[in-house]
């Protein structure tokens, strides 16, 4: 097994809050720490922009955010990070929840998505990414 570094943060950016706590505890159980609790993403990412939540050193961000307002989707999540006016938010791995359809995993990794996890979740698959993305990126 691969341990995480003490400093190996995640965000994890999905609408259901169910899925979100199965992540959560799935990847703190192997001593990541994570951040699951955002409900809309536009207010992670607010918190980021203004320096109350640290960078993460990898995002799972989920494909829909349905019934939100104002509405937003994984792909702007992932264009946010991936903005060439900040190259600080580049560096950061990102993983995406999609649905099982090969088109939103095109879509996804030309957005600047690293990988894909199809729905519906295999933890043991999310975890190992994880892992991978991690280790790729300490």
């Amino acid at each position: 097994m691969i341990l995480p570094t003490p400093s190996s943060f995640l965000l994890v950016l999905h609408p259901w809050k169910a899925t979100r706590l199965a992540m959560q505890y799935t990847l703190e159980r192997e001593g990541y720490r994570v951040c699951a609790h955002y409900e809309h993403p536009r207010h992670a990412m607010s918190d980021l922009f203004a320096g109350s939540l640290p960078l993460p050193d990898l995002i799972v961000v989920n494909w829909r955010f349905p019934g939100l307002s104002p509405s937003i989707a994984g792909q702007d999540v992932i264009k946010f990070f991936r903005s060439p006016q900040h190259p600080e938010r580049q560096q950061i791995a990102i993983l995406a929840i999609i649905p099982n359809m090969p088109m939103a995993r095109l879509i996804m990794r030309l957005r600047g998505a690293n990988d894909c996890l199809t729905e519906p979740l295999k933890m043991q698959l999310l975890l190992q990414l994880v892992q991978r993305y991690v280790r790729f990126h300490d």
